[in-house]
């Protein structure tokens, strides 16, 4: 069965097939500007970590020392240190998070602090590290851990990850609006630019050149 195009589907072809690198390229390009933007405007957060060992090597503890970090204990601890420091009248003291990462089949570990300052980073992961050690025995055994090295210099965290998020919605937006506007100004607001027009987008034979002349 043959199907045969319309007009206004010739129309459309034609000017997809015309313009849809431009729109490509023009698309990329304000996902990027988007991707940029938001990395610039979007407040920073530091992060500082401290590195920690299991003293007798057994290093199967440390998936439980992670998932301390989660419990209310901890959390309160950390509260409460929080509460007790120079750091309780801050905008941004509740701010923040502390994860814990390690390698496979090694004993040592680190604590990390996030927060939207760099000294108050460096105070959660050292307060986080003396907590854990303070806590965890109360209900692990077993637990044998001393720190290696304290939490210093925090550094800047960027998430690539939402900036690509954010670069390519604002490209697919793009490319939606100007396929949109495309295909109206084809469709609707368009006009006849040379007289192979017909023959090529539908499909007609020029007859003749009709020249219009105002008084």
């Amino acid at each position: 069965m043959n199907y045969n195009l319309t007009w206004k589907e010739r129309i459309i072809l034609q000017s997809l097939k015309k313009k849809w690198i431009v729109v490509l390229l023009i698309s990329v390009f304000v996902g990027g500007i988007c991707a940029f933007g938001y990395g610039k405007l979007k407040s920073s957060n530091y992060q500082a970590s401290g590195e920690l060992v299991q003293n007798d090597n057994n290093y199967n503890l440390l998936n439980s020392y992670q998932q301390f970090l989660t419990t209310g204990k901890f959390k309160a601890s950390m509260n409460d240190s929080i509460k007790n420091s120079k750091w309780k009248k801050s905008s941004f003291s509740s701010e923040y998070t502390i994860s814990m990462s390690y390698g496979t089949n090694s004993p040592f570990f680190s604590v990390n602090a996030t927060s939207p300052n760099a000294e108050y980073s460096e105070f959660l992961a050292n307060t986080a590290m003396t907590n854990l050690m303070s806590n965890i025995g109360s209900y692990l055994t077993g637990t044998n851990i001393s720190v290696v090295s304290p939490a210093k210099t925090a550094t800047t965290v960027t998430s690539k990850s939402r900036s690509m998020i954010i670069g390519g919605l604002g490209a697919l937006v793009t490319f939606i609006i100007l396929i949109a506007i495309t295909l109206y100004r084809s469709v609707m607001a368009g006009k006849v630019k040379s007289t192979k027009y017909l023959t090529e987008v539908l499909g007609l034979n020029e007859l003749g050149n009709l020249t219009l002349k105002s008084r």
